[in-house]
Order: structure tokens, then C-alpha cells, then sequence
């Protein structure tokens, strides 16, 4: 078998080359320098000899200048076969030294094999030019050498010179990158000291870098009973998580900030050498969520508050306008005159209950109109001061400005009075009560961190307490309705809640901070309105009396529909009763049937309140309609009723009421 002997100091050579030759039939010695290679082919020469220049102890170029000398070697073909000496100076000197070919790497395997085969064929035929005369003496050799070593080391320094430049460009692109990048970064050597911190780094947790680097996590930001970065870099290394973590940190001052950290380990060759950390604050995002699902939670309570409310009003109405139907027919001294009255009383209690809930879902019936608070308040002192026990300090700051805001006078007085009496009772052993008014412009930083105000001029009312104050767990809570921290039979829950939903459904909003054993302070925003005073005039009573029209009533409750039916009569009216919308639009169109006002529940199955007003104006445009609703008149707007075009009554309602709201239908 034909032995080719390979010279090369590089692994992935080598094995390429061994490869090569060995698939084709060639039995392969390898040696990794020169001398290495000297000793072997003298022990056993080989049929060809390939060898890198570029190698230590003893190089190719002398190699192949003591091949050359030696007279067992002297007739084997010799090949360089260089990725260093490449130019054609190079050339020159390796065949001027003895060597049958010069090839530069790399070579494609096939045109290889065939430099290998002609060398071989022309030593077997004997037509392989001898090379050892043409080995230089030893100064021309030491000359033309030094030479090439030269150029060599020239290229090499120019070499370096880019690569130096390459890594200056690169360390002040780095640099640069870490100086602006908006997320503090640090970085972490393989022991876990700091060797690297960014200014975005030493913002946001309050430290310079002289006091970070050479410093654990652990030493710095990270809090004792948190895993720090050491750890996070290890359980990373095991593949035990990749993702992001989502932790705590802690700055300087001891603010702990809730915190996402990525990690990026660095490796060199397969060894663990350090870590890259990269810090997002989501502190502000946790509050947001926090506020989303609050809010959320809120509104799932609130429509199941405001379904409840409904079905409750209409069973209410029923009773409410039976109690006064027997009250009209029973004598004002007979026990049926007294046991109707408690029952119209009781009514009362639970229509002001369901109140509260449609206040805490923002679904109640409010009538609002331009006041001024600072004057509203100045005239509610009174009440606070009665309201107030001797033990309790009472302060009241209005300022000297107006504060106008659009809201409904009752509602917000039950908003202050509710906020006072939670005070007092957080009050056991006395203490003070402020209320301080204020006009504030919210800028649009703020508001994005105080969601949900927005960029606007606000009515700011603080009402703040030095009682007990709340935790954590009672603030999640204390806006839910039936929630209270009092014994039974000491509150109802919704006090809070209502004023919650007052303060939302007037546009505003309501912010808390409390702490135990310092108090509370609610701060009330309601947008200011620059809206001319509402008149205070009294408005003027309306008639309740009867008529002869005909009415027209659409009801799919049967104890409402029959309740409604019997009050209307008994003003003297003519009343058409239906129990679908279908079939009372079928009588708006009948234009045999005369119809003067149309009564309809708001939410009704097949058609709704608002599309059969809608279909019945375009049978008789001159039709009147009331719409009835156990929900609030914002709801049925959101629905698209007309109000503008009818009037609306909201149950439970007393026969008065809605007498007064039919004859003033029919009288415009």
C-alpha cells in the first residue's frame, strides 16, 4: 500500500487529509511538526510527503530543506500544502528548497488526489525531476527565509492592526449600545462579582457603578430572602426555566420594585465565564393589572348588582303600587289603612337598598346639574357637625375659588355623607375629620399613573381620617358591595360601594391611600365644568290628575302589566294592555285604534323598548312614549332610547308618580 506521510499542527487538517487519503486507498502516518515528521520518514520513508510551513519546534520549509539532504529521502516527492505562506515570493522559495508542488489551502479534494497521483506515477516511471540539487546553500536558504518570515510578520501585524481596530469599533459600539439602552444592565463575571453596570442601571436602583462593581447581587439590590442572580444564572444553566423571571429588587433607598429579569450566561469554549443581566421595572405595570382586575371584578359585581336590583324594582313596583291601591279604597283609621302603610314603608326601606346597588353598578337614575361644591359644602357643615361626635375634630377647607362640576346635588351629598360616617367609625376614640377642596390640573404623567384619571381640570375633595386606617386585603375589598369590616347589624356593605358608583357615573373617580394606625384618605376627582349654575328655583308641581286618553301598555311582567293597568284606570284613562312588543306594534298600526301615549318596558323579548318607539313613530309620529325600566336612565340611553323624545319613570314607582309623569307627557 502506497504511504503518504502529513505534517500539520491542526487537528481538523489532519483528520480531513487522513480521511481523504484513506478512502482512497493510501495508507496515512500523521505528525504534528516537522521534526516529528524528520524522525518518522527516516524510520520508515513513505512514498510522499505533505506537509503544512507554519508549525512548531521545526517548520516546513526546513523540513524540506533536510529532506532534501538526506539521501533515503531525497527521491520522495514533497508537497507544502499552506494556508499562511501564500503569495508568490512564498512559492518561490518553498520550490527553490526541493518541493515538487506549492498548494494553498484550500483545495478542492479531487484536485488534490490528482497532484498526489501524477507525483506518484512520475516516481514510479522515474521522471520525477531530481530536487536535490536545487536545495539552496545555506546563506542563499537563510536569506530567501528570513524574508519570507518578514513579509509574514508584516501581513500578521497588519493583521492585528484591523483586528485591534475591529475590537475598538466593537468595544465602543458596545459601550455606546450599554450607555443608551433605556433597561439597566449589568454584567456578572463567572463568580457572581459586578464587573460592568450601565447608568440605566445605576438610575433606576439609586447606586454609581464604583459602588456596584466588585459587588454581589446579593450585596447590593438583590433583598435577603430572594434567590439573587447567582442562583437565577444556575438553575438557567440546569435548563430548569428560560424565561423571563419575575421577582423583586431592591434600590438603594430600600423601595423594593418589582422587577423582570433576563439572563444571557456567557460561554467560552464550553466553560461557563460569566452573565449578562438585563432589568425591566414593571412595578407601575403590576399596579395597572392590579387596577385592571379591580376594575374588572368591580363591573362583574356590578352587573350581577344591577340584574338583582332590576328583578328586585319590578317586584317592588308591584308591591309598592298594591299597598297604595289599598290605601286609596281602605278608611285612614282601619288596620287595612295601617298594615298597607307598613307594607308601602318596608317598600321604601328596600327601594332605597336597591338605590345603593344601582349606585354601586352605576346604573341608578341620577339628575344631574351644574354646582358649585365649594358652596354645597359650606352649606353642609351643618349636617357634618351633627353628624360628627364631640370627640372628633371637624375641619372644613373650601378655599375661595368656584368649583363647578355636573353632577347630581343628592348623590354626591350621599357621596360625602357615607365618606364621614366610615371616618367616625374608624374613629372609636376620636380623632380628626378634613375635608379640603382644591381645583387641580392633572398633566398626563400623572394621569397615566393614577389610572383612571385623565389629562383634564379636576374638583379635587380629600377626605381624609386619622382612625384606624385599612390593610392591604380590606382595600381590595372595600369597594364590593355587602363588604364590611363592622358586626352584623351595624352596616350594610354600601356605603362605600354607592359612593364608588356615584362618583364613576358622575365622570369621576375616587383614589385611596390608607394605613393602619396613621387613618385614611379618599380624594374624590369629578371633571369641572365651566357650565352656568343650574337654577335652585323650585320647579313647579305637576298635575296628577286624571284624564280620558287612551294608553296603551306594554308589559311583559303580568303583575306589572295588571298593576299598571289598575292605577291608569283609576285616573279614568283607557288602557290597551299587551304582553309582547309585537302585538302592541300591531295596534300602534291598526289606524282604526286611536292611541294617545304608549307605555313600554324598556327591555322586553322580540322587540326592545327603543325599536318599538322607533317603529311606532313611523306609523303615528305624534305618539307619546314612557318608558318604564327597573334599571337607571343611563342604561336605557346606552340601549338608544330617545329620551329626548319621551319620558322615562323607573320602578318601583308610587301611583303619584306615575300620574305625574303620564299627564305631563300628555299635556306637551
Amino acid at each position: 500500500m502506497i504511504q503518504i506521510l502529513i505534517a500539520d499542527d491542526n487537528d481538523n487538517n489532519l483528520y480531513f487529509l487522513q480521511a481523504l487519503f484513506g478512502m482512497n486507498g493510501y495508507g496515512v502516518t500523521t505528525a504534528r511538526n516537522g521534526s516529528e515528521a524528520l524522525n518518522l520518514a527516516l524510520a520508515a520513508p513513505p512514498d510522499l510527503m505533505i506537509s503544512d510551513i507554519l508549525m512548531p519546534v521545526m517548520d516546513g520549509f526546513t523540513l524540506c530543506r533536510r529532506w532534501r539532504t538526506e539521501t533515503q529521502l531525497s527521491g520522495i516527492p514533497f508537497v507544502f500544502y499552506t494556508a499562511t505562506y501564500t503569495d508568490a515570493k512564498d512559492r518561490e522559495l518553498g520550490l527553490s528548497i526541493g518541493a515538487d508542488e506549492f498548494l494553498t489551502k484550500p483545495l478542492e479534494p479531487e484536485a488534490l488526489l490528482k497532484v498526489v497521483r501524477s507525483l506518484l506515477l512520475q516516481k514510479e516511471t522515474g521522471t520525477l525531476p531530481d530536487r536535490a540539487s536545487a536545495a539552496s546553500t545555506g546563506d542563499v536558504f537563510l536569506r530567501e527565509y528570513n524574508a519570507a518570515l518578514i513579509r509574514k510578520l508584516e501581513d500578521k501585524l497588519m493583521e492585528l492592526e484591523k483586528v485591534n481596530q475591529g475590537l475598538s469599533d466593537t468595544k465602543e459600539f458596545l459601550q455606546a449600545v450599554l450607555g443608551n439602552s433605556p433597561l439597566p444592565i449589568i454584567a456578572l463575571n463567572s463568580v457572581g462579582k459586578i464587573t460592568l453596570a450601565n447608568p440605566a442601571f445605576c438610575a433606576a436602583f439609586g447606586y454609581s457603578d464604583s459602588e456596584v462593581l466588585g459587588r454581589t447581587c446579593s450585596e447590593t439590590i438583590t433583598p435577603p430572602s430572594l434567590e439573587d442572580e447567582c442562583l437565577l444564572v444556575a438553575k438557567r444553566l440546569s435548563h430548569e426555566n428560560k424565561s423571563p423571571y419575575n421577582t423583586q429588587r431592591r434600590h438603594k433607598d430600600g423601595t423594593i420594585l418589582d422587577t423582570e429579569i433576563y439572563l444571557c450566561p456567557f460561554r467560552v469554549r464550553d466553560e461557563f465565564v460569566g452573565t449578562l443581566a438585563i432589568y425591566r421595572d414593571v412595578t407601575q405595570q403590576k399596579k395597572m393589572e392590579e387596577q385592571l382586575w379591580q376594575a374588572q371584578k368591580l363591573e362583574a359585581i356590578g352587573q350581577l348588582a344591577a340584574g338583582v336590583a332590576h328583578d328586585f324594582n319590578n317586584l317592588l313596583a308591584v308591591m309598592v303600587g298594591y299597598s297604595e291601591l289599598i290605601r286609596e279604597d281602605a278608611e285612614p283609621q282601619s288596620r287595612l289603612f295601617h298594615y298597607a302603610d307598613q307594607i308601602r314603608q318596608a317598600c321604601s326601606r328596600a327601594t332605597s337598598l336597591t338605590g345603593q346597588l344601582l349606585a354601586f353598578s352605576r346604573r341608578q337614575v341620577l339628575l344631574p346639574a351644574v354646582m358649585d361644591l365649594r358652596v354645597f359644602l359650606d352649606e353642609l357643615k351643618k349636617t357634618l357637625r351633627r353628624l360628627t361626635r364631640e370627640d372628633i375634630e371637624l375641619e372644613i377647607n373650601v378655599g375661595q375659588q368656584s368649583c363647578q362640576i355636573l353632577a347630581d346635588p343628592v348623590q354626591i351629598e350621599q357621596v360625602v355623607l357615607n365618606l364621614a360616617t366610615n371616618a367616625c367609625y374608624a374613629m372609636p376614640n376620636g380623632g380628626r375629620l378634613s375635608l379640603d377642596l382644591s381645583r387641580v390640573n392633572v398633566d398626563e404623567d400623572y394621569a397615566r399613573s393614577h389610572s383612571p384619571l385623565r389629562p383634564v381640570e379636576y374638583v379635587k375633595l380629600t377626605v381624609s381620617d386619622t382612625g384606624i386606617g385599612m390593610d392591604e386585603a380590606t382595600m381590595k375589598r372595600m369597594f364590593e358591595p355587602f363588604f364590611t369590616t363592622k358586626p352584623v347589624g351595624e352596616g350594610t356593605g354600601l356605603g362605600l360601594a354607592s359612593a364608588h358608583g356615584i362618583v364613576e357615573q358622575s365622570g369621576g373617580t375616587i383614589l385611596v391611600s390608607s394605613q393602619p394606625g396613621v387613618g385614611t384618605t379618599f380624594e374624590i376627582y369629578l371633571p369641572r365644568t365651566q357650565a352656568e349654575l343650574t337654577s335652585s328655583a323650585e320647579p313647579s308641581a305637576s298635575q296628577s290628575t286624571g284624564g280620558s286618553e287612551t294608553i296603551l301598555v306594554a308589559e311583559d311582567n303580568e303583575p306589572l302589566r295588571t298593576l299598571l293597568c289598575e292605577m291608569l284606570a283609576s285616573f279614568g284613562y283607557r288602557v290597551l294592555p299587551t304582553a309582547s312588543s309585537s302585538d302592541a306594534l300591531h295596534i300602534v298600526q291598526d289606524t282604526q285604534q286611536w292611541i294617545d301615549l304608549l307605555i313600554t318596558d324598556v327591555i322586553m323579548p322580540q322587540l326592545n323598548g327603543r325599536e318599538l318607539s322607533e317603529l311606532a313613530w313611523s306609523a303615528r309620529p305624534e305618539l307619546r312614549v314612557l318608558y318604564v325600566s327597573g334599571y337607571g336612565a343611563d342604561l336605557v340611553q346606552r340601549q338608544g332610547v330617545p329620551l329626548r323624545r319621551g319620558g322615562f319613570i323607573a320602578k318601583p314607582f308610587s301611583r303619584v308618580q306615575l300620574a305625574t309623569a303620564v299627564r305631563a307627557l300628555l299635556d306637551t
